[in-house]
């Protein structure tokens, strides 16, 4: 498999300053997630500190263990520890750290006001988490959105207003999923201010403290 992988081109590598956010999951209770600031991380092994205790982990679990960087997260499987007096968890590493393709996007567990036009109709609602790519928003009403209008052409606008200097983010999404709580948008066709814009805000927002989902 080494050989493969040098014949299909040079591996990135993995490069990361102290404090940065990591995250880890459980393989088997993906509900079960850690977070906490990064102390070290090399090709073999992952170590970092967290507040929390968890007696999930004062014996070894098998995880994916996650790290953010500005360039979206890197990530890798292995076995995991903590330490009880000192809180630092210890990851054992299955291979190298490298950029997670889970997504094309990371999406961020951010709250912005939204307001979407569909039809002539007016929904407006918070937004659950936010990516480069779209959002998932809730509508202040919980309007069960009709499953005919999956695919449909939407107008949207977020008020970034209390992140960015700019106010306003406006744009067109399709409705890719929808359900009695949340929509599903995908953005199509951003002008590259509108990009500027959404990715300003987003940064912001990581500098604020915004989780990554995984």
């Amino acid at each position: 498999m080494r050989a493969a992988a040098q014949a299909a081109g040079p591996t990135p590598k993995f490069r990361a300053q102290a404090g940065r956010r990591v995250l880890l999951k459980l393989l088997d209770d993906e509900e079960l997630k850690l977070e906490g600031a990064l102390r070290h991380a090399s090709d073999e092994h992952v170590e970092f500190w967290s507040r929390v205790a968890w007696r999930e982990l004062e014996v070894p679990r098998v995880v994916m263990v996650s790290v953010l960087l500005e360039s979206g997260l890197w990530a890798a499987t292995g076995t995991a520890y903590q330490a009880p007096k000192t809180g630092a968890v210890h990851v054992s590493l299955d291979h190298p750290l490298l950029p997670s393709d889970r997504r094309r996007h990371p999406r961020y567990l951010v709250e912005w006001p939204v307001t979407t036009l569909i039809d002539h109709r007016t929904v407006t609602g918070r937004t659950l988490d936010v990516s480069a790519g779209g959002v998932r928003f809730m509508p202040a009403r919980r309007d069960p959105v009709d499953p005919a209008e999956v695919g449909r052409w939407v107008a949207i606008s977020l008020d970034v207003g209390a992140v960015s200097a700019e106010g306003m983010f406006i744009g067109l999404a399709i409705v890719r999923a929808a359900d009695s709580v949340s929509w599903r948008l995908e953005f199509v066709d951003l002008p590259q201010r509108m990009g500027e814009i959404l990715s300003s805000a987003i940064r912001e927002e990581v500098r604020a403290g915004a989780v990554v989902q995984i």
